[in-house]
């Protein structure tokens, strides 16, 4: 008898161990499953962001989606870092890091800037001072950040300052509430953007008074702040009353200044490939996105086009609903 309870004791611990180590087998499987369910959710995809870079597809598998989480790791640091190099203020201070709402948030910042510093004024107000301004309508924006660049690289240093300066400029809009951007993502290290016609919205820069040079000393002078554009016509010129050299020329092909970091490099190819993905773009063709910017709970339509200049327009059909809590007319009228 005393035997028989003894086994039939054994038996029972025997059963609840058993049963104890199926409910931690299945617990374990159940946490691996809401893993692998948490990571199919992600929508960080490294493979789908390799896919969208041609570099990166060169590399192997586990060297590309090694360096996608190695940037991905770094992210904010290395967004600081490219956010202070000076290709970044000349290109508008937009990087592929940011989400496109992050972009025309930037974008109506430094206009509502160029507002309060009184250099964004209408087409009438401009007929009261037309005369001072070269007559042609520029929509290339990066031409003011190449200028408010060069001006700080000048003021930084005396002999520069003695020397050179650039020429004067304001932004004339047609309807202050109604300002429509192209952003543009071709193969570089920053996207830009521009005005989407001189109608809506242009810049008109200061008429210098003076003749086209080109020197020897130009050259030694303005390639250690980054400027390369020598060779226009027009490009520099010596005012004939200062006799200063004013650069003219100041859109973002005028500066060669690379980013030599290696890990800047890394995530500029990184997050270009991470943006679109994200955004569904074209691996391959150069992309326009017409923003509009204007009131809020409007659809505004992204079309893309091939970056090729006989190619055909072709309406992607994405649809953005803006979420902006200011309204853009309230936003500029200061």
């Amino acid at each position: 008898m005393k035997m028989k309870n003894i086994f039939s004791t054994i038996l029972l611990f025997a059963g609840l161990t058993c049963l104890n180590s199926m409910s931690m087998n299945k617990s374990t499987v159940s946490t691996t499953n809401s893993e692998n369910e948490k990571e199919t959710k992600d929508p960080i995809s490294f493979h789908d962001i390799i896919k969208k870079s041609f570099t990166l597809r060169l590399l192997s598998e586990e060297r590309a989606i090694e360096l996608c989480k190695q940037c991905e790791k770094k992210r904010k640091t290395l967004r600081k870092n490219l956010e202070k190099h000076p290709s970044a203020y000349i290109f508008g201070e937009i990087n592929y890091d940011m989400t496109l709402e992050e972009m025309k948030q930037k974008i109506r910042e430094k206009l509502n800037t160029m507002k309060k510093r009184g250099l964004l004024i209408s087409k009438e107000e401009f007929k009261k001072i037309k005369n001072v301004y070269f007559d042609y309508p520029f929509t290339n924006i990066t031409r003011i950040w190449g200028i408010e660049y060069l001006k700080k690289k000048i003021n930084e240093s005396e002999y520069l300052r003695k020397k050179y300066n650039v020429p004067g400029y304001v932004i004339v809009v047609d309807d202050i509430s109604d300002i429509k951007i192209e952003l543009d993502f071709y193969n570089s290290d920053f996207p830009s953007y521009f005005f989407k016609s001189p109608e809506n919205a242009a810049v008109y820069f200061e008429n210098i008074n003076g003749t086209s040079s080109y020197q020897a000393d130009l050259i030694e002078d303005l390639l250690p702040i980054g400027f390369v554009d020598f060779m226009g016509t027009g490009n520099i010129r010596q005012e004939k009353e200062s006799g200063k050299y004013y650069i003219i020329d100041t859109e973002r092909k005028s500066f060669k200044i690379p980013v030599k970091n290696h890990d800047l490099r890394k995530f500029i190819l990184y997050s270009s490939a991470k943006f679109k993905h994200l955004n569904n773009l074209p691996l391959t063709y150069g992309i326009t996105v017409d923003l509009k910017l204007q009131d809020k709970d409007q659809e505004e339509r992204i079309s893309f086009v091939n970056n090729e200049e006989t190619a055909n327009v072709t309406p992607i059909g994405i649809k953005l609903l803006l979420s902006d809590e200011i309204k853009v007319s309230k936003l500029f009228l200061l």
